[in-house]
């Protein structure tokens, strides 16, 4: 269904955007769809069991091959093909590689009831939960294109791609090693599977949380090694971003552990939360603060869902406060050590030895 969709959808969508380049372009990455439904179920079978490290290495290797795929395809063709080439490249290698584990099971077509009802059940809350979450991943790229002008567009898309790799990697411990383990929980006892998720992912949560908020103290100090100085601006975006990612690493602990314990609903009312939150404090934000305000308010609006959590969490019994205040104040603390050293170092030493590349020329150009 996906793969038609994008398929007859290619040409609006490219006359929307007026650029006729997306048609054949959308089309061609349509096939990602048919490749993925021909994945086996085995990588899912690995997180039930906990071996996540079968999709990690899996998806690590798949990553390597790719980017030396796309760099020799883009040192050849030159244009946007080597990456819609790359990404079915990736795509194909890990269907290929699902079908080497847990062979004894087979693949095939099956019919029973109370598994169907049961993914309908599920999936009634999780689909219309999963479209949210694209369209308020989404929103902050179309907003800004409309209100601001490309170039500080631009400075943004170099923040916003530093701060999605601090959630790639946060997501991805949530769902493939978080998830199991609460789900385990729950099947085994579920008068301790608050206990053990509190005792037991110390390291897991620390890993979710204090990387963004290294980051985002350091931000200004990244930005001026990495870019020249008409790029600044970029560190105070990347700092609010990671600093919404560090509340982002505590919402996903707490809703894997809700949607682990059956409560699928929380994830379709959070998202409805944060939607309804974010749309007022966007306007009042821009409009009394502009670009500023715009971005803080974004941060702020991943709140709401999270407090939401913890409702959650304290009505079934499974939050301990005290934790999580812990987290938060570790987290908090961490920042601003960070922030200022960060900004001793960038009054202490020169600007033309922090940056590698070539800052004063491109600060003259």
């Amino acid at each position: 269904i996906n793969f038609a969709v994008l398929l007859l959808a290619a040409p609006l969508i490219a006359s929307i955007y007026h650029a006729p380049v997306l048609k054949d372009a959308l089309r061609v990455l349509s096939i990602w769809f048919l490749l993925n439904g021909v994945e086996s179920m085995s990588f899912g079978l690995s997180m039930r069991h906990q071996r996540a490290r079968l999709n990690n290495y899996n998806e690590l290797a798949s990553n390597v091959i790719m980017t030396l795929f796309v760099i020799g395809m883009a040192s050849l063709l030159r244009n946007h093909w080597a990456l819609i080439l790359g990404a079915l490249l990736q795509r194909l290698l890990l269907v290929v590689a699902s079908h080497f584990y847990y062979r004894d099971i087979g693949v095939g077509f099956a019919f029973d009831r109370e598994a169907r009802r049961d993914q309908f059940q599920f999936a009634c809350y999780v689909m219309p939960s999963s479209i949210l979450s694209i369209l308020l991943s989404q929103y902050d790229k179309v907003v800004l294109a409309r209100l601001f002008n490309l170039t500080l567009l631009g400075i943004y898309s170099i923040a916003a791609n530093m701060a999605s790799q601090l959630t790639a990697v946060m997501m991805h411990n949530a769902r493939f090693v978080l998830y199991a383990r609460c789900a385990h929980y729950f099947r085994s006892d579920r008068t301790t599977a608050a206990h053990r998720y509190y005792t037991e992912n110390i390291r897991l949560f620390a890993v979710g949380a204090l990387p963004p908020a290294i980051i985002a103290g350091f931000a200004p100090l990244i930005v001026a090694i990495l870019y020249d100085p008409r790029y600044l601006q970029a560190g105070r975006i990347l700092t609010v971003l990671a600093l919404g990612a560090i509340i982002a690493a505590f919402q996903n602990a707490s809703e894997n552990l809700r949607v682990a314990s059956g409560q699928n609903r929380v994830v379709l009312v959070a998202n409805i939360i944060r939607r309804v939150s974010l749309i007022p404090a966007v306007i009042l934000g821009y409009h009394f603060f502009g670009f500023e305000g715009f971005l803080w308010s974004t941060t702020a609006a991943t709140l709401p869902p999270l407090l939401y959590f913890y409702w959650e969490q304290w009505r079934s019994r499974l939050l301990a406060p005290l934790r999580e205040l812990a987290g938060l104040g570790l987290c908090t603390a961490v920042f601003l050590a960070c922030f200022g050293l960060s900004h001793v170092l960038l009054q202490i030493v020169p600007p033309g030895w922090l940056h590698l590349g070539l800052g004063h020329h491109h600060a003259h150009s």
